[in-house]
């Protein structure tokens, strides 16, 4: 569910369960094709504190997207 009066948190926690939707989604499939289960997504692992590492905010779409390259 998209907030239209989105913060970076609500937007982080938006992002999140998307994430984590797509990946239980992934896991289904893989398990139901006797597949190994695919690796722990790294925005599930990576604290708020830490996101603008792997992702950035859009100020105009309130969302966040990964980034093509990862900083460090």
């Amino acid at each position: 569910m998209m907030r239209s009066n989105s913060t970076t948190l609500t937007g982080w926690c938006d992002f999140n369960r998307k994430v984590k939707s797509e990946y239980a989604v992934a896991t289904t499939l893989a398990r139901n094709n006797n597949d190994s289960a695919p690796l722990l997504l790294v925005p599930l692992t990576t604290l708020y504190p830490d996101y603008p590492e792997i992702a950035v905010w859009n100020k105009s779409k309130k969302a966040w997207h990964l980034r093509k390259r990862v900083v460090g």
